[in-house]
């Protein structure tokens, strides 16, 4: 006997008992029932998927009254208290779990069952269970029943309000095939592997007729309505398996509309529902498990790899790459050691890459981060993006980081880019702009420091006692040095003069930097010759333009100084001159 078998006639003896004062006639139509399932289920699923989904999902409808047989059972020895304990833990069990404990007559396995098989989702049944449980197979092979409230999916009818995912036209006749996609719809997550749904045949021709199943792709299906006239409609429900895509066909021997009504999902238990899942790795790293908690429609895959929490199972949400809405809003871990932290839509695809929150963020470069924010990819090699909206790191970005703001990009080794619409082009390159979102500013050298700000620039090297620094104003082209008197103290008078002679002493020369261009000279002293002649100033090696304009400004005092006293020694010489050409004019008669 297959344990699906198993797993099916130990599920309809189960329902059958809750009903011990039923007719016999109840218990052979359940045990048909469970025949019945089986037969479909192999042929149509479990064949594929190793496990009775129906029988499972038989045991999820009647929790409540499973749960009630099993304390009367197994736990009638029990103090109150110890039963409403273990009721409260049987009702967290999936419905494979709660099936092998209400095969278990100790009480003490069964706390064993119910404590071991509660730890995740994927938990397999300790070494200690009865024969019995034991004989249901590996609990982590089978998949989760995830019931929803009726969502209708198809609907061929004309004039249908609302209208459903799927329309029109009616089935064709010759079992022509019909793909409908079920995946992000009616609340189906990506990842699922069957659905249950009922499937109601209406306005067919005056033949008989037969409508099948099947993933999409499949050769054949299962029947899922058949008719005979006279009928108006016919219905019926099965479990249909999803490619792995998502999808199913439908093939019919006659023209017919059809109304498909979504009434749950089967999931694997490494998927299944909110909580943590803790999956075992094969490869290189067994040591190294997957971590996968929130959404059921998270998935993580190579070794190592973690989605801490968050996103949802719908595929509407922004596409980071084209900015349609028809991406999928879980989180996807998929590269050896990848972590997402939280959020919904984000992916970490690539080694150690990392997206701590946010949305449609998508890191693919190697070790990458993204903090959080909206529609940001990080592809630039241990590159970082810290948050905001549509900023980029691309594969030249190595070591490359964005610091927020929006539609930056820091697309070279080292670069960094901030603010709105910058673009770090240039190794090295620092890129700073300002709150301009119809012009990018852009790096134009290898290690430049590029700022735009278009309301001036401001640097403060000190607070107390005043504020002090520079600024570079709005619109203009040079710097405005801090000379309040407020900000001074310790005035000395100087002699304008001594400066200026100083200034005549000065060694002037024309020179070039190292650094630069040999095509590029400058013209004036040196800082330890200014240093020495004045005093003036931090250090010997540098000259500010505050002390260099104050002893230019000095030296030109000293040079009118030095003029007025030659103006006025002249003009006494010329008044003694004037005098003496008058004596003689008037000696002369003149």
């Amino acid at each position: 006997m297959k344990t699906n078998l198993k797993i099916q006639v130990a599920a309809a003896c189960l329902v059958a008992a809750l009903n011990a004062n039923a007719s016999e006639r109840r218990l052979r139509d359940a045990g048909a029932i469970a025949s019945e399932n089986h037969v479909r289920a192999e042929s149509s699923i479990a064949a594929s998927l190793k496990l009775g989904a129906d029988a499972l999902l038989m045991v999820d409808v009647n929790r409540d009254a499973v749960i009630a047989q099993i304390l009367e059972s197994s736990a009638a020895q029990m103090s109150k208290a110890e039963r409403d304990a273990l009721s409260r833990s049987l009702f967290t069990l999936r419905a494979d779990a709660l099936l092998a404990a209400s095969l278990t007559r100790s009480p003490e396995r069964l706390l064993e069952l119910a404590q071991g098989a509660a730890i995740a989702g994927g938990a397999r049944v300790s070494d200690g269970l009865s024969d019995s449980a034991k004989a249901l197979g590996e609990l982590n092979r089978d998949l989760v029943y995830t019931p929803l409230a009726p969502c209708n999916l198809m609907d061929t009818r004309p004039g249908i309000s609302p209208a459903p995912p799927e329309g029109g036209p009616k089935l064709q006749v010759g079992y022509v095939v019909r793909a409908v996609q079920v995946s992000g719809r009616c609340g189906i997550p990506a990842g699922a592997v069957a659905i249950s749904a009922q499937f109601t045949a209406e306005d067919f021709p005056s033949l008989g007729g037969v409508i099948f199943a099947a993933e999409a792709g499949a050769v054949g299906g299962a029947v899922v309505v058949s008719w005979r006239n006279p009928a108006t409609y016919a219905s019926g429900g099965a479990v249909v398996p999803l490619s792995s895509s998502g999808a199913i066909q439908l093939q019919s021997a006659n023209f017919t509309d059809l109304k498909l009504d979504i009434n749950g999902y089967f999931m694997p238990p490494n998927r299944a529902g909110n909580g943590l899942r803790i999956l075992q790795t094969t490869g290189a790293r067994p040591d190294a498990p997957n971590i996968i908690n929130g959404s059921v429609a998270n998935t993580v895959s190579g070794q190592g790899a973690a989605v801490v929490s968050g996103g949802y199972s719908g595929s509407n949400c922004t596409n980071p790459a084209t900015s349609a809405t028809d991406y999928g809003c879980w989180n996807q871990a998929t590269g050896d050691f990848t972590t997402v932290g939280g959020g919904f839509s984000n992916r970490a695809t690539a080694f150690t890459a990392t997206v701590m929150g946010g949305q449609s963020n998508t890191a693919t470069g190697t070790s990458a981060s993204i903090f959080g924010g909206q529609k940001n990819t990080a592809a630039g090699s241990n590159s970082v993006i810290v948050g905001g909206l549509l900023n980029k790191t691309s594969a030249a970005g190595t070591r490359a980081i964005v610091l927020g703001g929006q539609k930056n990009e820091a697309n070279a080794d080292s670069a960094f880019a901030g603010g709105t619409f910058a673009l770090a082009a240039h190794d090295g390159a620092f890129v700073w702009a300002d709150f301009d979102q119809a012009n990018q500013f852009t790096s134009n050298l290898a290690n430049e420091f590029a700022v735009r700000a278009t309301g001036g620039v401001r640097f403060v090297t000190a607070t107390t006692p005043v504020v002090s620094g520079v600024q570079l104003a709005a619109g203009s082209g040079t710097w405005t040095n801090l000379s309040d008197r407020s900000a001074k103290t310790a005035f000395s008078a100087i002699n304008a003069k001594d400066v200026l002679s100083k200034v005549l002493a000065l060694p002037i020369t024309t020179w070039q930097y190292k650094a630069q261009d040999k095509t590029i000279r400058h013209i004036g002293p040196m800082s330890q010759d200014f240093r020495k002649a004045f005093g003036v100033g931090e250090t010997d090696k540098g000259i500010t333009t505050v002390d260099a304009d104050g002893v230019a400004l000095a030296a030109i005092q000293g040079l009118n100084q030095k003029l007025m006293t030659a103006l006025k020694t002249k003009d006494a010489e010329l008044a003694k001159l004037n005098a003496e050409m008058a004596a003689i004019k008037k000696k002369l008669g003149l």
